[in-house]
């Protein structure tokens, strides 16, 4: 269905909660003191209940008059906190800076998919999709949703469109340091699949929409996509303030994708990336071990393939690196012949992606061969 856009009420209030939260970040990395936190969760509390507070004109919020009854609510507290008021004062101080160059929560986002398009330049050329954003009213779906927020991706003519809903009665602290990975998941997911034609045999789909059993895109990629959002060298927006906070996000993130009961298949493919950035790490030169398996991730990604072949990627690498007893793929490996494996896989897939030379570093731009990989892939299942 197409979606139906946020309402301007809800933006302006998405734009203060986002500036509030990030004032709280900022005077937390300055006063990590007991009683500076009890300022801390009054003022949240406070952003929490923005939409009680924000009654002058509910259809037609202007941004800055928002702002300044958010701070004006706060300053109230001063003559009668009288454990700490310099505590108070500061984060007064702040959040008004912080109102001043206000940036909305358009404009963040924005800035956020920008980032991520720069980022995938690295592993694919400029003809890339064209990917917007979109705000979609999350009472307005069918059925609503409850989630604070929550995204998916569609496939129009121009490329793809992420819609993301966000609720603005409910968004918390912790669920606003969360959309970056809600964004990153659809990007690189979602956005980026099954684009490019591959010139290895048939099987070319229109993409027209995420599966939940795709161990391909909901696994392996997601766990790609988790490390790029975490990697150093990711350029992350000037409207970002916390990585602390965005690490935490995607490290509870990790811990709850890593879960079986939260989705077997995804669980699957998400362990078996993770075998396989090891394995590059093992038999690559590790200063490009994380650049060569994201590269890889990232243009199999792209190609236009049915996604049962890129299943069978996930399976292929399964069968010679996963050291589980019960699994998808039913092999049994001692410790030997798990060695034998990696050997035997690192011969396999060389003639597609060449390994380091003796005493050498693998060169990055030395090419990966997608549509080779693909073959080496198909011939070793199929002759099993």
């Amino acid at each position: 269905m197409t979606p139906f856009p946020l309402h301007d009420r809800d933006l302006t209030i998405l734009t203060a909660k986002a500036v509030g939260f990030r004032t709280i970040v900022r005077h937390e990395a300055l006063d990590r003191r007991k009683e500076s936190e009890i300022v801390r969760r009054k003022f949240l509390t406070t952003l929490l209940n923005l939409e009680s507070l924000a009654v002058t004109d509910r259809n037609n919020l202007e941004i800055g008059s928002v702002l300044e009854e958010i701070a004006q609510s706060f300053e109230i507290l001063l003559p009668v906190y009288h454990s700490d008021p310099e505590v108070l004062e500061i984060i007064i101080g702040t959040f008004r800076k912080e109102a001043v160059d206000y940036i909305s929560i358009e404009r963040e986002l924005a800035d956020w998919l920008q980032s991520m398009l720069e980022y995938s330049r690295r592993y694919l050329s400029s003809s890339s999709p064209q990917i917007t954003i979109f705000l979609g009213a999350p009472e307005l779906y069918d059925p609503p949703l409850d989630a604070p927020a929550s995204a998916e991706t569609r496939a129009i003519d121009s490329g793809r469109q992420i819609t993301l809903y966000l609720r603005s009665n409910c968004l918390g602290l912790d669920s606003y340091f969360e959309i970056p990975g809600l964004l990153s998941h659809e990007f690189w997911c979602h956005s980026l699949s099954n684009f490019a034609l591959l010139s290895v045999g048939d099987g070319c789909v229109p993409w027209t929409g995420s599966d939940p059993e795709d161990p391909w895109e909901e696994g392996w990629m997601d766990f790609v996509q988790n490390m790029i959002l975490r990697s150093h060298d990711f350029p992350l927006p000037n409207s970002t303030c916390s990585i602390p906070y965005l690490h935490r996000a995607t490290k509870e993130y990790e811990s709850r994708r890593m879960e079986p009961h939260n989705g077997p298949i995804r669980s699957w493919g998400w362990g078996v990336a993770l075998l396989v950035r090891r394995f590059f790490h093992q038999h690559y030169a590790k200063s490009d071990a994380d650049d060569l398996f994201v590269e890889l991730s990232v243009k199999l990604n792209f190609i236009n393939i049915l996604p049962k072949r890129k299943r069978s990627v996930v399976q292929f690498f399964d069968m010679h690196l996963s050291d589980r007893r019960e699994r998808f793929v039913s092999i049994q490996m001692d410790l030997n012949k798990r060695v034998n494996a990696r050997e035997k896989l690192v011969e396999l897939i060389s003639p597609a992606i060449p390994p380091k030379p003796e005493g050498g570093s693998f060169t990055r731009r030395s090419s990966i061969d997608i549509n080779r990989l693909i073959m080496i892939v198909e011939k070793y299942i199929i002759d099993r």
